[in-house]
């Protein structure tokens, strides 16, 4: 049977650690949300969930403390951007921390108009992606989870992803040698000299914090799609 091309709509993973950090970071994980037969069909439905996802939700606050996070224009034409549809930028911002007040001082007061031609300029913060797919042409990497020290005592998770272990094309042998790995080192009496681990404000708000090492999750699987080269 021929390779029959599919578009795939995922979730980009944001995540907010609690250690200080006001801003949201993206992980290299995605989450699959829809799949359509058309190019057309999925961006419909990517900008729907898109829209959705920008309700109530501040911008600046993605990324990290710079207009660099957030979008490809700079402060001068970021201002213009906004001055086209009458939106007034914030006068001589002293610090990325005046964007951020800005918008939840005056986003609610613009027109569905406005905040969508502002929205447009966000190129650097988005929750849904549309890729391109074929059957069989994917990979499932075991990933190990970086672990770092925060003054704490307790290892916390890095949001920033793990390190490739090893890449299978079986979903199911993926997950078998991903199990034996997390058996294995749960088992052990400690990690890197600590036996407490933080792993929090992922985006399916299942906090973990404070986990013995039985029951913390060192190895994950991945799933990618493979170039047509591959």
């Amino acid at each position: 049977m021929p390779d029959v091309t599919r578009f795939v709509v995922s979730q980009i993973d944001w995540i907010h650690s609690e250690y200080g950090d006001r801003y949201y970071r993206h992980t290299p994980r995605s989450e699959r949300v829809a799949e359509f037969a058309s190019f057309d069909e999925a961006e419909a439905d990517r900008r729907k969930r898109e829209a959705i996802s920008r309700r109530d939700v501040n911008p600046f606050q993605y990324g990290g403390a710079a207009l660099f996070y957030q979008t490809s224009l700079d402060g001068p034409r970021l201002h213009d951007w906004l001055m086209d549809v009458g939106i007034e930028p914030p006068e001589n911002p002293k610090g990325h921390a005046d964007w951020i007040a800005w918008w939840d001082a005056f986003a609610h007061t613009w027109s569905a108009e406005q905040l969508a031609h502002a929205w447009q300029a966000f190129d650097k913060v988005r929750f849904f992606k549309v890729t391109e797919v074929r059957p069989n042409r994917k990979a499932y990497v075991v990933t190990e989870v970086n672990w770092t020290w925060h003054d704490e005592p307790t290892l916390e998770a890095d949001y920033e992803g793990g390190n490739m272990v090893r890449a299978y094309r079986s979903k199911t042998a993926a997950e078998a040698e991903c199990d034996r790995l997390n058996r294995e080192r749960q088992a052990q009496p400690e990690h890197n000299g600590y036996s407490s681990f933080t792993r929090e404000s992922r985006r399916d708000g299942a906090d973990q914090m404070g986990l013995d090492i039985s029951q913390t999750v060192f190895f994950e699987v991945v799933e990618i799609e493979l170039g047509d080269d591959a």
